[in-house]
């Protein structure tokens, strides 16, 4: 969701909001119509936890070299989902987001 928020320069407000009502974001995030959208706090926390294991310059970072590979922006055009590669490293950073806070996701 944030690199939807980054590429249309969004508030994580509107992201919300927008990941929420349009079909395309949903999948692009790998969420279904019945699923819960995380809010803005939730992404506002998530950014703060990126930005303290120094991580969101080396996410935004992969995800450009991906973007410069061919067929990528193809692939952003069409807003298809991340690599399984990518969740995977997006996924470890949440577990680490989730394990400073208790537990708590």
């Amino acid at each position: 969701m944030l690199v939807l928020q980054a590429m249309h320069g969004l508030s994580l407000a509107q992201t919300e909001y927008l990941v929420a009502e349009r079909l395309s974001w949903m999948r692009f995030c790998g969420v279904g119509p019945g699923d819960a959208v995380p809010d803005a706090n939730t992404l506002w926390d998530f950014r703060k936890a990126l930005i303290a294991a120094g991580a969101i310059d080396a996410l935004f970072a992969r995800l450009g070299r991906a973007a410069t590979m061919e067929g990528a922006t193809t692939a952003f055009r069409n807003e298809e989902k991340l690599t399984s590669q990518d969740r995977e490293f997006v996924q470890q950073l949440i577990d680490q987001m989730a394990d400073k806070r208790g537990g708590k996701s």
